[in-house]
């Protein structure tokens, strides 16, 4: 077990030349691991440099962005989705459906890291597993997979394709990483509900992996999704950048304060905003983002028991964020 702090892992390796190869040892998510996020504007910055490419990052904001906590749990845990996948090593709960569902559940080996099952809207199963990552991965590692995630009803599935681009540095708002593999990731997936098809997503993400940190450092993304008659899906649809903030946990459980256990009262909503439970007492706002990375509303967190009127945002999916808990909600 150990304890990075963002200026350790940043310290080492610079002026390093040796090649960077990711593995299971260095890259396989692990339960205990903690990382804290921040989400944001999107920017494409290209590379700059001589020998070693450096990717600039740093005139994003992290002011007003969204920050989450991603915690890596164990099968054996108490979670409402513990061991629900057989044969984890790792699980993930986002709190939001992403393209890989509410709940990723993650096997490592020597060959590589794979998605082996999903929480998403009751879809578990993955009848054919998604590869993440092939071990050893380096600078020119390639490979395509396809993956299918089923429930009996409705699925998920699609092709992946992803190409491990220059050893690099990167510099995000929370400082300079050196020694990174940047992996350019394009993913097209399919939804359908009772055989017949529901709608589309075609995905681009450049990533930024550093050996040793069992999550990507940085992300890139852009989205776009369509229906079935291949009309566009704004809710789906959008650019947003992700980068890890200052503390990273590695192979260790952070004890977190008391939680937030607050739920919606109601999704979708149509004019008000409500929840019921408990907001941490630090927690003094709330913020409420739309699917494209934008900032629509903020204010008191106490208002959110009472009610917040969103009757004038559009329609679409929405997140709502406060203190350490969000959840995603449709607007109608």
């Amino acid at each position: 077990m150990r304890f990075l702090l963002l200026s350790f892992a940043l310290a080492v390796g610079s002026g390093c030349t040796a090649q960077v190869v990711l593995t299971d040892a260095n890259s396989s998510p692990q339960p205990g691991d903690v990382y804290v996020r921040t989400s944001g504007q999107y920017l494409d910055p290209g590379a700059s440099g001589g020998a070693i490419y450096t990717y600039d990052y740093s005139s994003l904001s992290s002011t007003g962005g969204v920050v989450d906590t991603l915690r890596y749990t164990s099968p054996s845990d108490t979670m409402w989705y513990s061991g629900l996948v057989p044969g984890a090593d790792a699980e993930l709960y986002y709190g939001q459906t992403t393209p890989d569902g509410e709940v990723i559940y993650y096997s490592g080996t020597s060959t590589g890291l794979e998605v082996i099952g999903i929480n998403d809207a009751g879809t578990l199963a993955m009848t054919d597993t998604k590869k993440v990552l092939v071990y050893p991965c380096m600078s020119g590692t390639s490979w395509t997979d396809t993956y299918l995630a089923t429930d009996g009803y409705s699925t998920k599935g699609g092709a992946i394709s992803v190409t491990a681009g220059v050893q690099c540095d990167v510099i995000t708002p929370g400082g300079t990483f050196h020694d990174v593999l940047r992996l350019d990731v394009v993913e097209g997936l399919d939804y359908t509900y009772f055989g017949n098809f529901n709608l589309h997503r075609d995905i681009t993400i450049a990533l930024y992996r550093a050996p040793g940190i069992h999550h990507p450092v940085m992300y890139c993304v852009t989205s776009v999704g369509t229906d079935e008659l291949g009309n566009p899906i704004p809710g789906l649809s959008g650019e947003w950048c992700q980068w890890l903030q200052a503390d990273i946990g590695t192979n260790i459980q952070a004890p977190a304060p008391t939680m937030s256990t607050w739920v919606l009262l109601q999704n979708p909503v149509e004019d008000l905003l409500r929840v019921s439970g408990n907001v941490r007492a630090d927690a003094a706002n709330y913020r409420i983002w739309a699917a494209d990375g934008e900032l629509v509303r903020e204010g008191p967190a106490r208002d959110l028991s009472p009610g917040v009127v969103v009757d004038d945002l559009s329609s679409g999916i929405y997140l709502l964020q406060c203190g350490d808990a969000s959840a995603r909600f449709i607007k109608e």
